[in-house]
């Protein structure tokens, strides 16, 4: 399983908490990631997660509603999908 670190903005994290509810996470060690990023103070939070992670935070937010999309969630989307194709770019090498 391919692992990497994602850089995103209070903002974005925010917008994860409020597009996934926190009991569909399906794992504690991502539940306790996404706490501890949400809590923290800085302005750019720096996580590492899995493929799996990153796929389950994708799949939670793909479908965009506008009415409840903003600038933070586009750039959420780009940045996750930009890492899961990295990981499989790599994977052609």
């Amino acid at each position: 399983m391919k692992r990497g670190v994602i850089t995103l903005s209070k903002d974005e994290i925010n917008e994860v908490f409020k597009r996934v509810e926190m009991e569909t996470f399906n794992s504690e060690t991502l539940k306790n990631k996404m706490t501890a990023a949400f809590e923290s103070d800085s302005d750019q939070i720096s996580i590492e997660l899995s493929e799996d992670e990153l796929e389950f935070i994708l799949d939670e937010i793909i479908i965009p509603a506008p009415q409840f999309d903003t600038e933070h969630t586009d750039t959420l989307r780009s940045k996750i999908q930009s890492m899961l194709n990295g990981f499989r770019a790599s994977e052609m090498h």
